[in-house]
């Protein structure tokens, strides 16, 4: 009965209904023909329905980077009509108008207690990272590269790199969070953005491994992590990448 399940149903119901992982086995090789890796999955949880979540609201995230006041691209729609089991949406039925974010929440909200892993390789300054936080609340792995692979004529060069406001929201979401990986990589970090994270760098008793290769920072940003480093301040902190700053 399982294999006769059409692909299109939409993503709420499925994820609410649909436990079969052949069923998410063959709805991820139709959108993704590539080989996943799928060695980084929970041990316990089933794999290809992990696996297809953590992907869709991965590409989501990433493509819902439009300027302000901008429409939605088409991969962006035609990645909201496969998690939404529609062939095709216009603007309009997307609903993931940069004012209008609802749209976007009503289909992670579906994804959520599926996703502990996120790997977002473009996202823009002016998303809202709190968003991600709030929306995914058992991430134990979250890893950001800020910037856009494909701008155009669009190109901004503060559309590059990370900026003060995200970095106060990872602050702040550090203390409370439930994340053993974190990564933030080629994001143009430097040292006074990195000033900003340490606080909640300090407050967060979880990290067990942190990656801020490929950016800016200096010897002063060194200085400024220096007591995260002492066992006293972080007792389980097992790996810090600081390669190519």
């Amino acid at each position: 009965v399982v294999r006769n399940i059409p692909l299109t149903v939409p993503l709420p119901v499925a994820a609410r209904v649909i436990e079969d992982e052949g069923y998410w086995k063959r709805r991820a090789e139709a959108l993704w023909p590539d080989r996943p890796d799928l060695r980084a999955t929970t041990p316990g949880k089933p794999v290809w329905k992990t696996y297809f979540f953590e992907r869709t609201v991965a590409e989501l995230f990433e493509r819902y980077n439009t300027p302000p006041r901008a429409h939605p691209t088409q991969a962006l729609l035609r990645t909201m009509a496969r998690a939404t089991g529609k062939h095709h949406l216009t603007p309009e039925e997307g609903g993931l108008m940069p004012d209008d974010p609802d749209r976007l929440r009503a289909i992670v909200a579906a994804a959520a207690p599926f996703v502990e892993r996120l790997s977002l390789t473009q996202l823009q300054h002016h998303f809202d990272l709190a968003m991600v936080f709030t929306m995914l609340p058992s991430l134990v792995s979250f890893s950001v590269s800020y910037g856009a692979r494909t701008v155009g004529t669009e190109y901004q060069p503060e559309m590059m790199r990370i900026h003060i406001e995200n970095c106060e929201t990872l602050s702040n979401y550090l203390p409370t969070c439930t994340l053993t990986h974190l990564a933030i990589t080629e994001s143009l970090l430097d040292d006074r953005l990195l000033r900003e994270i340490v606080p909640g760098l300090l407050e967060n008793h979880t990290l067990l491994y942190l990656d801020l290769s490929h950016n800016l920072i200096t010897a002063s940003g060194l200085a400024a992590l220096a007591p995260l480093l002492h066992p006293r301040n972080n007792p389980i902190l097992r790996s810090l990448n600081l390669c190519h700053n």
